[in-house]
Formats: C-alpha cells, sequence, structure tokens
C-alpha cells in the first residue's frame, strides 16, 4: 500500500453536519458517507476519527458498514460530572450500539484538562478500565496547546495524542513535543491540516475577517504560484514530510474529494520549510475566529 494512504484517517466532523469555514458543499448525507466509505476501503484506508459530540455523524458511519473499521471516538467534557464512570461507559455503550460495533481502537477526552480536576482518577482510571477490558485498544487526549502536555504527562500516560498541525501552526514540533511523543512512544494524530479549509481557499474566498493577516496570505499565495503547486498539494507535503506524525485525519465532504485526496497521495511532494508559521492564536484556533 502506498505509504501516504496508510497514514490517512477519515475525519468525520462534517458528515451531515455543515463543518469548515470553506464548506459549500453543505452537509455530507448518509449515502455520501456510504460511498466515501467505500472507497477509502478499496484503497486501505481502515480508520475513522469521530466524537459524540459530532451530532448524527456517527449514526451515518454505523449504517456504512464499518464493523471492520479502527475507530476513534471522543467523549465530551467530564469535569463536573459527579458520576463520571458511570457518564462514561454510558456514552461508549451508546456508540457502541450506534455504529454497530464491539470495540473501539481508541477513546480520547476531548478536555483532557478534566484530568486535573476532582474526578480526575476517576475519569482516567475509567478509561483504563474500558481498555483492560478490551471495549478499546488505546486511550488518549485530543490537545489544543502544547501546554497541556507540560500539565498532563507527569501523572497521565496516553497511548495516543491528537493535535493541530499545519503549515502555519507548528506548535508542537518547535517547541519539541513532537520528537518527545515519538521518544515516550505516544502515537501522534494531526488534525486540522488545512486548517478547517481556510488554507485551500482562493484569496479573493476567504472572509474578510482574514483580512488582517493579508501580508502573510501574500506570501503563502505566492510561494504557490511560484512553487507551482496547489493549496492541497503544499498542505499534504507539509505534514507528509514530518516522520514523527503516525496519522493524519483529513476530513472529506464527498467521494469526489476522496478521490483527488487519493489521487495527491501518489504524487512526489515537495519539500515545504517552516516559512509560513504564524502562532497567533486568532488566526489558528478556529474557536477563536469571529467570522
Amino acid at each position: 500500500m502506498n505509504s501516504k494512504i496508510k497514514k490517512i484517517i477519515i475525519g468525520s466532523a462534517q458528515f451531515t453536519n455543515s463543518y469548515g469555514v470553506s464548506n459549500t458543499f453543505g452537509v455530507t448525507g448518509k449515502e455520501e458517507v456510504k460511498n466515501i466509505i467505500a472507497l477509502a476501503n478499496e484503497n486501505g484506508i481502515k480508520t475513522v476519527d469521530t466524537a459524540i459530540g459530532y451530532g448524527n455523524s456517527q449514526e451515518a458511519l454505523g449504517n456504512a458498514e464499518i464493523n471492520d473499521w479502527n475507530i476513534i471516538t471522543k467523549v465530551p467534557p467530564l469535569s463536573e460530572k459527579s458520576k463520571a464512570d458511570i457518564y462514561i461507559k454510558s456514552l461508549i455503550s451508546d456508540t457502541l450500539n450506534i455504529l454497530k460495533i464491539n470495540k473501539l481502537n481508541c477513546i480520547l477526552l476531548h478536555r483532557p484538562l478534566d484530568l486535573l480536576g476532582s474526578n480526575g482518577k476517576l475519569i482516567y482510571q475509567t478509561l483504563l478500565d474500558l481498555k483492560n477490558k478490551k471495549i478499546t485498544d488505546k486511550i488518549g487526549f485530543s490537545l489544543y496547546n502544547p501546554s497541556e502536555l507540560n500539565l498532563l504527562l507527569e501523572n497521565f500516560k496516553p497511548d495516543i495524542v491528537q493535535i493541530p498541525y499545519n503549515i502555519f501552526d507548528n506548535r508542537f514540533e518547535s517547541t519539541g513535543w513532537l520528537s518527545r511523543l515519538k521518544k515516550d512512544n505516544i502515537e501522534v494524530h494531526v488534525r486540522s491540516v488545512f486548517l478547517q479549509g481556510l488554507l485551500l481557499m482562493h484569496r479573493n474566498d476567504r472572509p474578510k475577517y482574514f483580512n488582517r493577516w493579508n501580508q502573510h496570505f501574500k506570501k503563502y499565495d505566492q510561494f504557490l504560484i511560484d512553487k507551482k503547486l496547489t493549496p492541497l498539494e503544499a498542505c499534504l507535503s507539509y505534514v507528509f514530510q514530518n516522520k514523527d506524525i503516525n496519522k493524519i485525519i483529513i476530513g472529506v465532504n464527498s467521494k469526489n474529494q476522496l478521490e483527488e485526496l487519493i489521487k495527491y497521495c501518489f504524487l512526489d511532494m515537495v519539500r515545504i520549510k517552516n516559512d509560513f508559521i504564524n502562532l497567533d492564536a486568532e488566526l489558528i484556533n478556529p474557536p477563536l475566529w469571529k467570522i
């Protein structure tokens, strides 16, 4: 199998939800989800990333015959739950029923800093219990900032961490965490490789909110012109070139988008330098966008 395709995880945030700043496709319906899963199967892609908070996307996946897939899901914030163990187990039981599967590949905490609260030990022990009972193979954290690792890894050991990483945002690399995680045998899965599609948009289509970073985008756009690269090729090249990354989560809205992605995986990737890093949180952190 193609070495790049082996790293791909299908992101499902847009399945039955309108997700992404560049999403003009709209909601991915259940039949199109089946088409995406079928095409992924044909090409050896067998892992999907979902979450309990993704609305009806888990139901759509459950109807797409994924019983032999590796499923990664995320549980929502838990710190205020007095019976966090019962709550987590109930959520996971419901998830297995909705997805029509018997076990998960990984359970991630959507807000892992909950582990530092009063219920932290109970939350962690519950995840370990689910792993020991083989309801999940692995447990881990969905992270947003490298500082979270400074707080968490002293007392908690995940199998997997999921982080944002793209041609604008290399915080986990520049702080040394990527190499450290690899040394500690912790899998690294990266998401937001297109920054919710922003990095793929034509300059005339970007929302006005991003005008304040016009000079930065001009540099990026000119690089694409000079190197004769599509935004997709540049973004994929950047993440695939990092050997410390185990898996890459890529969201697709349609079968056609997945076909395009697979096609690019067979092209020679171009070496991309860290020339476009911008650590302004209001640019690289979508929850802060005022669009």
